[in-house]
Order: C-alpha cells, then sequence, then structure tokens
C-alpha cells in the first residue's frame, strides 16, 4: 500500500524536499515563469558560478528513463560478453537457493 504524502508538510525523501509552490512565497515566484518556460533553468551565484539546477518534471522523467535504458543496455552488453565462458554459469541449484531462501 502506498503511502500518502502530506504536500502541506516539507518532507525529506532521498535529499529531495516536497513542498507546495505556494508554500515557497515570492522566491518561488520569481522563477515560476522561467521553470514553466523552459526545461532546465541554473541557478548561479553573483560570480556566475552556477549553484543549482531546476529542471521540470517532464525533463526529470526523461533523464530517469534515459538512466534506466543507459543501466539495462549495459547490463545487456556484461551478459553477451559472458555468455559463451561456461566458467560463468551456475548450476539450477546454485540459482534457486536465493529463491527458496526468500519464499520461507
Amino acid at each position: 500500500m502506498q503511502e500518502e504524502i502530506n504536500v502541506r508538510t516539507v518532507l525529506e525523501v532521498n535529499s529531495t524536499q516536497l513542498k507546495k509552490a505556494d508554500e515557497m512565497g515570492a522566491g518561488y515566484a520569481s522563477i515560476a515563469p522561467f521553470i514553466k518556460n523552459h526545461d532546465r533553468v541554473v541557478i548561479t551565484d553573483d560570480k556566475g558560478k552556477g549553484e543549482s539546477i531546476i529542471i521540470s518534471i517532464v525533463e526529470y522523467e526523461a533523464m530517469k528513463e534515459a538512466a534506466w535504458e543507459r543501466y539495462v543496455s549495459k547490463s545487456l552488453a556484461e551478459v553477451e560478453a559472458v555468455k559463451d565462458d561456461p566458467s560463468t554459469w551456475i548450476s539450477l541449484e546454485e540459482f534457486l537457493v536465493p529463491i527458496s531462501c526468500s519464499i520461507q
């Protein structure tokens, strides 16, 4: 069962803070148009050094999907590289041991 998130409270989830836009005050209101009109907004300090990047949810989802595709592609390449080497194979019994332990 998925836990309901109270958006009126700032939550920390893997270093990510969730907060309603209207609770962020004037600071958010000043950058909201940039965020809505661009996929990425880079925030710099007074000297032009980048401090933060704000991305849209659409951009974030695309980045997650691309990262997953890279992971799967890399994993498949690793399997392809060793599939013909019998020393990398395991027996059916070795494979089933973790499965049978998790069922109990």
